[in-house]
């Protein structure tokens, strides 16, 4: 069986956050990836998603994808990434 695994990395900018999906498998592998993300607070809500394919060969570790996101104080951030393969979910992260 295939061992997709996904992570979302946050790292703090000086305006906000950058929100990174990344995928990574020992044996490889391909699908289909959705980042979808929500910030809300004082300063208003937005919300993004972004979409997309990826192969990966074995062993490798792979950015599929990065959000800027302005934030303050009080703000909320929720962030979801979604792995599938033919049709099957295969990994979710969440923030």
């Amino acid at each position: 069986m295939n061992e997709i695994k996904c992570t979302i990395e946050k790292m703090p900018t000086s305006f906000g956050y950058n929100l990174r999906g990344v995928v990574w498998s020992e044996t490889g592998g391909t699908g289909s990836y959705r980042l979808s993300v929500t910030k809300q607070g004082a300063s208003g809500r937005s919300s993004t998603i972004q979409e997309g394919l990826f192969a990966l060969k074995k062993g490798e570790r792979q950015m599929l994808s990065t959000v800027s996101i302005g934030a303050g104080p009080g703000d909320y951030i929720n962030a979801t990434l979604k792995i599938k393969s033919n049709d099957q979910e295969l990994c979710t992260a969440e923030l």
